[in-house]
This record gives structure tokens, sequence and C-alpha cells, in this order.
């Protein structure tokens, strides 16, 4: 019951602003049937709103109406989304939304070496070891590593799961562009899927910004890749029937019950089965082809070679190696292409060169800013591909393009963060997903669009002038305004004649809190990112920690330090 007389002392700070609207977004969702009973503390929780209070724990305790049942909290994420889906079609498939913006900020998280695996971890890696064979002709027999001994996917006695399968369809892309993703996420009858049963192993991947740091370490550098990766990898007939499928050529033909026999990607363990077997090549064969072995474990990226030599000697012997030793695994190698002509020509044997340039990738989403290596000059480019811009331009789809700008390596940070700081405005304007943009932010977006354009002139020299026993040292630099903070990182050589080079190496920006930070503490924030970057560029290209020089013109920070 309300007490007009009732009064709480209570210490607060003031701010201008707490967070952003909560929910981000309407939520068409109704609540299920035991809890239409009770009046929930926010009546309105479906519909977006702003924080005017945030209270302590001590605090809430206090202001609880008698009555309540306290202590009961709805916690979670919210989808719109029907989870149950009993047909499967062949359909051209659209990212998630929030997958896409959640992918976008996840590339400018501050990197952690991770160096011990989870207990689940280590039970898929001790799985895999006890559990690997090979065939006749040296292919390695996996198994699919399951949480328990008797997987609960089962949908029926025979001990089988069908896997509904569609197709990506990727415009953007000159060769391939259907490619077949088999959906084992889906939940059977009994609301279980296949991917809920398996374990999805350590994440051996390397990151590509750090296989881009290594791979410009190189004078002469080498690239290939792997021919279908993942149908090089047999599965043990004891878990083929997990991995069936329906399928018919044709409407007028009988519906056909196959199983797939090869790895299978859109498995949850399929990534970490693929790059665990590759490794597995190393350590098996790698005795025979040390350079190959050292390569296979370091230089790969996904199914993509990335490495280098200092001379054309180095380089046949790593085309050499590198073939006979995947070749025990049943593994090929082709496109093989590189910066030298000389050393080009031994690797193409006479056949046709084909495709000049690497698109470096990130997943089967397509991308607005692309990065591709330019092999004729040696240089990475920019490519852009701008979808129509459609009236009206809503909230939705100016964050679904923002999330399509690919800039592993900051290089473009100057311009990425306009975009960040954009999505930060987009948020605190309160508008909904599909609502059409103010006035005011509308043409910020249209002038950004356009001079996007603008970044096909834009090269980075893929090289960073090293050779071996040059002297290396990175130096960084930190800044920060009233919007963001920036960190970037340049790479200077020192080489044997006394000459100096100086290469951009990477760059980091983060958006300024929605709260109220003075610039002297985001100074001070730009000095720990900009700390964190150089420690990760001096672990992955091997520079002595007493080569690291850090900048800053705040003299605020540089009193804190000392």
């Amino acid at each position: 019951m309300y007490n007009p007389h009732f009064v709480l002392s209570v210490k607060a700070h003031v701010q201008k602003k707490l967070t952003s609207v909560l929910p981000c977004n309407e939520i068409n969702f109704p609540l299920w049937g035991e809890l239409k009973q009770y009046n929930l503390a926010d009546p309105t929780w479906k519909t977006p709103g702003k924080i005017d209070i945030l209270l302590s724990s001590s605090v809430y305790s206090k202001v609880l109406k008698q009555g309540l049942c306290r202590g009961w909290i709805l916690s979670g994420e919210v989808t719109e989304k029907e989870e149950h889906i009993e047909s499967c079609n062949y359909l051209t498939v659209e990212a998630d939304h929030n997958d896409l913006i959640k992918k976008f900020w996840e590339l400018e998280e501050t990197w952690v070496p991770k160096k011990h695996f989870t207990k689940e971890e280590q039970e898929c890696e001790a799985f895999f070891k006890q559990t690997t064979q090979r065939d006749s002709e040296g292919r390695y027999i996996v198994r699919l590593p399951f949480k328990t001994a008797t997987p609960q996917c089962l949908i029926n006695k025979g001990h089988v799961v069908y896997l509904p399968h569609h197709a990506v369809i990727r415009e953007d892309k000159t060769t391939s562009k259907v490619r077949v993703v088999f959906d084992a996420s889906t939940l059977g009858r009994n609301g279980v899927s296949l991917n809920s049963e398996l374990m999805v192993g350590p994440n051996l991947q390397a990151d590509l910004r750090h296989i881009i740091m290594r791979w410009r370490l190189h004078p002469i550098c080498i690239i290939s890749d792997i021919v279908k990766m993942y149908r090089q990898v047999l599965i043990s007939t004891e878990d083929t029937d997990y991995q069936r499928i329906l399928w018919r050529q044709d409407s007028k033909d009988e519906i056909q019950h196959l199983r797939l026999l090869r790895l299978t990607f859109g498995t949850a363990s399929a990534p970490f089965l693929a790059i665990r077997t590759l490794h597995q090549i190393a350590h098996d064969e790698g005795d025979r082809f040390p350079i190959a072995r050292e390569i296979t474990l370091s230089d790969f990226y996904m199914d993509d070679l990335m490495t280098g030599c200092q001379n054309i000697s180095e380089g046949k012997e790593i085309y050499y190696q590198m073939k006979q030793l995947l070749a025990k695994g049943g593994f090929d190698l082709q496109k093989w292409k590189s910066n030298n002509s000389e050393l080009m020509k031994h690797m193409r044997e006479g056949k046709e060169e084909g495709e000049e340039n690497l698109e470096l990738k990130t997943d089967i989403v397509m991308k607005i800013l692309g990065l591709t290596w330019s092999r004729e000059v040696d240089e990475f480019v920019y490519t852009v591909k701008l979808p129509p811009l459609k009236i009206p331009v809503t909230k939705r789809s100016v964050i679904s393009h923002i999330s399509m700008l690919f800039d592993p390596l900051g290089w473009l940070a100057p311009v990425i963060i306009k975009a960040k700081i954009l999505i930060q405005k987009l948020w605190l304007c309160g508008i909904k997903w599909d609502q059409e943009l103010p006035s005011i932010l509308l043409t910020e977006w249209c002038t950004y669009r356009s001079e996007l354009e603008q970044l096909v002139q834009y090269r980075i020299p893929r090289w960073l002038r090293t050779y071996r026993g040059d002297t290396l040292e990175l130096h960084g630099f930190s800044d920060a305004s009233n919007q963001a903070y920036a960190a970037v990182v340049y790479i200077r050589v020192i080489d044997q004649q006394d000459d100096v080079y100086s290469r951009l190496v990477t760059a980091k920006t983060k958006v300024a809190p929605i709260k109220q930070v003075s610039i002297p503490r985001l100074e001070l924030c730009g000095a720990v990112l900009v700390s964190k970057l150089l420690c990760e560029v001096a672990e992955i290209l091997n520079i002595d920690k007493k080569k690291i020089y850090a900048w800053t013109d705040s003299t605020v920070v540089l009193a804190w330090l000392s």
C-alpha cells in the first residue's frame, strides 16, 4: 500500500544518463500461461524506455510493498523467432542483425591470450586422441564428440538424426555463389538438437589479425588453400547415422535417405575437428617435413594458408614440403600465389594462374568493406560493395550495414569510429528497430555512405620491410576526445645499413561511454588500450619488450603513471 509519509534516506549519484533505452526494441512476445496471473514489477517490460534510477540491493529490499513475492526474478534472452520448425525448404538466409552487430563489437575486443582449456575442452581433446584413426590411404577418421555416452538427440529407436539443409547464396562471389549449410541446431520433436549434444571443442583457430601481422614480416609471401577442407575428413561409421539427410534430385523422384560420410559444415564440433586433424598431420608426419610442420601449426586461417620466406630457395622448399605433408592426410593444396614472379612460375608448374588476388574472409556473411591483397603490387586494398539505399532508412538497416564493415587490423580506424559513434546515437535517440531515422541522423548516415566509396583508393603495403637480422621496435600512440579514444601501433625497422623504415601495424578505437567521463580519464583509457595493443603485437611478432615504446601527449596521464 502506498504510504505518502514514508521517507527513506539514500546516497545518490546524479548523472545525465545511466544507459541507453531498455529493451533496445519492442518485444512481441506473450507471457506464458502461469505468469499471466501475476502483476509484474514492470508492466511495460516489452516497450523500450529510459532508465531513470538504479537502486542498490539494500535499498531495493526496503521499498518492496507488503505481499509482494520477494526474490522472483525473470531473466534470459527473449526472442521472437519460432523455435520449433517441422519443415525444411531451400532458401536464401540473411544473418540475424543481433548476430551481425555482436560480431562487429567482438572484433573490437581487447585480445587476451588463452592459456588453459576448460574441463569440457580438455575432455574433447582427450576424446579426439583416443578415438581418431586413419584408413589405409592415411585419411583421418574422427568420431563426433558427444557430451555424454548416450546422447539425447535420438528421435527414434534407430539412433538416427536428420539434418535440415538449405542454400546460402552469396551474390558478391564470382565463383561458388551457392553453398549448402546443414542446420544441426534445429530442435527435434523432443526439444533437443544434434549440436546441443556435441562438445564444441577448444578454439584452435589462430586470430586473423595475428596471421596477417606475421604474414607481413616476409619479403616473399605465399598463399594457397585446401581443397574442400571439411570433406577430406571422414566420420566414423558409428556416427554417420547422426548425419542423415532427405534428398531427391527432382520433385517427381522418390525421397532418398542419405548419410553424410564426411565432416559436415553446420555441426558444432566441425571447426575443431577440421583444424585439429590438420594439426594432427603435423604431429604424425612432421618429422620428415619440419618446415611444413611449423607452418601448418601457425599459418593457416581456416583453409587458407598465409605464409612466406626470405628468398626463392626457401619458397620452393615450403612449396614442396607443404604439398607432401598435407597429402599424407588426404588434403590437397590449390591456388598457389606469391608476390615473387619466379616463385609463382615454379609453383604454378605451367598451370593457368586464374584469380590473382586474395580476398580475406571471415565467414559466410557478405561484407560492405572487404580487404583484399593485390599480388601484382603487393598491397592491401579495400573493396566497397554498398547495398542500394532503401527508403525509409531505419535503425535496423543502418546497423545491419555498419556491422558489415570489415577492418580486422584497424587500418580504417578514423572511418570506422564514426560508424560506432552513429550506433551510439541511434541507441540514445530511442527509436525502434523499424522506425525511420530522424532527419539529422539520416543526413549523417547518407554522408557517411557516400564517403565510404573513397576507400577504394586507400593502400597499405603488405611487407613491413623486415629481414632477418634487422632491429625491430614498436611505437604506440594514444589519444582521446569527448567522443572516443584510440590507440595505434607502428613498427620501426632499422636495417643492417642503418636505414630506417616505419609501417602501420594495427589500431583500435573505443567509443566514449554514455556516462559522462572527463577527458583526462579518457586519455588514461587510451593509455591502457595502447599498452595492451603493444603487448599483443610484441608477442605475435616476437619483439623484445625492451624495444617497446608508448607515447602520449597527455600530461595528466604522464603524471598519474609517474
